[in-house]
């Protein structure tokens, strides 16, 4: 069997990965991608209020569902992108995603500083007082591991900017 193909067009179906799991078209993918851009500042309500009645789950809620929205919009502008290099339009959308990533990673360089320098971070006293937070126990537990590796916010905001 010859696999020297000159362009993605030549190659048989069968061999193309199939991206329409994450989108059905490139213009979903922008809905989506205008959508969450929209949200991007939304954990910022939360600075400085994480201990505060429910919100450390709101965010951690919020964190994730936006966090794995970008990653799906990553993966997708990713794949699209290696399909065929010339093409500029993906390497707009890959861009564009990569962008939107770091804005909501520098809105997010609070977080794990709020929660590890907390002197409310009791991850056993947090569940008895939020019996919700037992979904993201092992994220509080991750995060407590990290605790030596975790500096102050603005050094975090810092190396979040710098990647």
């Amino acid at each position: 069997m010859d696999y020297n193909y000159k362009n993605r067009n030549e190659v048989p179906e069968k061999y193309r990965w199939d991206l329409t799991k994450y989108f059905k078209s490139d213009e979903d993918w922008y809905l989506e991608y205008e959508d969450l851009k929209k949200h991007i500042n939304d954990l910022n309500c939360y600075k400085g209020k994480l201990f505060e009645a429910d919100n450390l789950y709101d965010a951690l809620d919020k964190f994730y569902t936006y966090n794995n929205r970008i990653e799906i919009l990553y993966v997708y502008a990713s794949l699209k992108q290696d399909e065929d290099l010339s093409v500029d339009k993906y390497g707009k959308m890959y861009s564009e995603i990569c962008i939107l990533d770091s804005e909501f990673n520098s809105n997010i360089s609070f977080l794990m500083p709020e929660i590890l320098h907390s002197k409310y971070f009791n991850i056993n006293e947090l569940i008895k007082k939020s019996p919700k937070l037992e979904r993201f126990k092992h994220v509080l537990e991750e995060i407590e591991l990290d605790r030596k590796y975790v500096k102050d916010e603005k050094t975090e905001e810092l190396i979040t900017n710098l990647n």
